[in-house]
């Protein structure tokens, strides 16, 4: 009993000691780096790019399969209700004295020959190498290789899409604990507020509208924080699903994120983005793609050739070893070509279609080309104004901090209204919210420059 209890104790301490290692790595503070290789391992985007890419790989090794031997088997057996046989005349003859030496026919009868068995084994191995086919088969291993580069673009794409969700899931869960904090702060000032104004209507030097005044003011920054403490799980929810955990698993992230500096100039911006972006790599690869399915629709203006070897058997047993009526066995070597020369000008027609993808598919090229450049530019003049935004905001911060605080110590002197302290009270918070809102859109900016000109990191 003893030793049985000290298992149970075992087991309990080692189940404690692996669900606090859990919880420490739940609660663990994760910074923006570490947030983005999270994303990266589990977003389901991701894997889903991966496993698409990986089947291209298997496509290009089926496809060029094609190029090498393929050999083939059969077996056979069939049952006749009756035996094949053919007919034939038998004609007798003999010495006749009227034209001795020579022999004359002297009858005839009709003879029934079988010519096979009611039972019949066949089975055959055949080995076929395509020695010209039009060039459809080198294309279609040219269009597969291809394809293996477009599934590794679109896997890269996710991979930029996801870090950039990543990095503004991280952003609005600052940016929802800052309006949160700020919320709290003015639901305090408030609170202090609308205390004071209780005493000073007690005291009788107020009037009951004042008083109902802060008290109003003091619900309405309750209903906010309530409001934002909603957002802020919320956020949590999108930042935990973008990383691939839990929805409802504790977010813990570091602060310190630097803020970043001003975008280098426009023009370097663009012609970084139309060399790195996977996107517009992706559709030069798509147009090669359909040069290619061009070619492979023209290969049927062409025969096809192959070399065919076959070894055959046919017998009465299940072996097809043995056979009365003809050689059980054989051997062929064969040449085969094949040519369809008229098909009402259903090739011409698909080679014409291709050519027609083509140019539709270069001027959808052309099209995401100028809207790059143009997000390029919308996240370059973000980021500027919210760099700008940040100082103006910041001073904004600091003089309503002062206003409230003078605003506040003339109410308290009875030199102030109540409506001036909510309204110091409002413009505090508005300050706050401009601030970290001005922050963090820089920060998103720089987040969104980044994907838009196909970096993984820092913009230089």
């Amino acid at each position: 009993m003893r030793v049985k209890k000290r298992v149970w104790l075992l087991a309990a301490a080692v189940w404690i000691g692996l669900a606090g290692t859990a919880a420490a790595d739940d609660n663990q503070r994760l910074t923006i780096d570490q947030a983005v290789e999270m994303a990266k391992a589990n977003n389901a985007l991701i894997r889903e790019a991966t496993a698409r890419s990986r089947a291209a790989v298997e496509a290009y090794r089926a496809t060029r399969a094609d190029l090498f031997p393929k050999a083939s088997a059969a077996y056979g057996y069939a049952h006749l209700k009756e035996t094949p046989f053919m007919y034939f005349t038998r004609t007798t003859v003999g010495p006749d004295s009227r034209v001795a030496p020579f022999y004359v026919v002297t009858g005839s009868e009709r003879v029934e020959a079988p010519t096979g068995s009611r039972d019949n084994f066949r089975w055959e191995a055949s080995l076929t190498q395509p020695l010209f086919t039009g060039f459809a088969l080198t294309t279609r291993v040219r269009m597969a290789e291809l394809g293996i580069d477009i599934a590794a673009l679109q896997e890269e794409q996710a991979v930029a899409d996801v870090v950039k969700q990543a990095k503004l899931a991280f952003f609005d869960v600052l940016m929802a604990r800052k309006m949160l904090a700020t919320a709290r702060e003015a639901e305090a000032t408030l609170a202090a507020h609308a205390a004071d104004a209780r005493q000073f209507y007690g005291q009788g030097l107020i009037a009951y509208n004042d008083l109902l005044q802060s008290e109003v003011a003091l619900a309405d920054a309750v209903q906010q924080r309530t409001r934002a403490e909603a957002a802020v799980e919320m956020a949590c929810a999108a930042f935990n699903t973008v990383i691939g955990r839990q929805l409802q698993t504790p977010v813990t992230l570091v602060e310190k994120v630097a803020l970043p500096s001003a975008p280098p100039p426009l023009d370097r911006l663009i012609n970084r983005a139309e060399n790195l972006r996977p996107e517009l790599q992706r559709l030069d690869l798509s147009l090669a793609q359909l040069e290619a399915a061009a070619r492979l629709a023209a290969s049927r203006y062409y025969p096809t050739v192959a070399l065919v070897g076959r070894y055959e058997q046919e017998g009465d047993d299940w072996r097809a070893s043995e056979n009365d009526f003809r050689n059980s066995y054989n051997t062929t070597v064969a040449l085969q070509a094949e040519w369809t020369f008229f098909e009402w000008g259903k090739t011409r027609a698909e080679v014409a279609k291709q050519r027609r993808d083509y140019e539709a598919l270069a001027a959808k090229a052309d099209g995401v080309r100028d809207s790059i450049r143009l997000e390029v530019k919308d996240a370059a003049v973000k980021l500027s104004v919210a760099l700008v935004n940040i100082e103006t905001a910041r001073t904004a911060l600091e003089q309503a901090e002062e206003n409230l605080r003078i605003t506040r110590l003339r109410y308290r002197q009875q030199m102030a209204t109540t409506t001036e302290v909510l309204d110091a009270t409002l413009a505090r918070s508005q300050a706050h919210t401009n601030y970290h809102a001005a922050r963090y859109a820089a920060l998103k900016a720089e987040a969104e420059l980044e994907r838009a000109v196909g970096a993984t990191g820092a913009i230089s």
